[in-house]
């Protein structure tokens, strides 16, 4: 999800996004992060945030904000942020037949 397919026309979240530029370090959940800032490539017009963890390197916390009202007039257009926060990561969990038992 993050890189894409290497093999593909499919583009993960880095694939999709440009320009970035490392901001002051930030703490999620207790998590050191690396903070960095760009724009979808489709859309200057939308900004991305992404918080990485210093030490596991796993993405945090990423942030959009895209104009709402959009089909409507300019007037009524209003900022929509959008924050999803990643909590809890297990990476490299052995897992067992009864992880997908119903």
């Amino acid at each position: 999800m993050f890189f894409g397919k290497p093999v593909s026309e499919e583009f993960g979240l880095l694939g999709l996004c440009g320009n970035f530029l490392k901001r002051d370090d930030s703490k999620i959940g207790g998590v050191d992060c690396y903070v960095l800032t760009g724009h979808l490539k489709a859309s200057r017009h939308i900004p991305i945030s992404l918080w990485i963890g210093k030490e596991d390197l796993l993405i945090h916390q990423i942030q959009r904000t895209t104009m709402a009202g959009a089909q409507f007039n300019a007037a009524t257009r209003k900022p929509d942020v959008h924050t999803e926060i990643h909590e809890n990561i297990v990476v490299n969990q052995t897992l067992t037949k009864e992880n997908f038992a119903r």
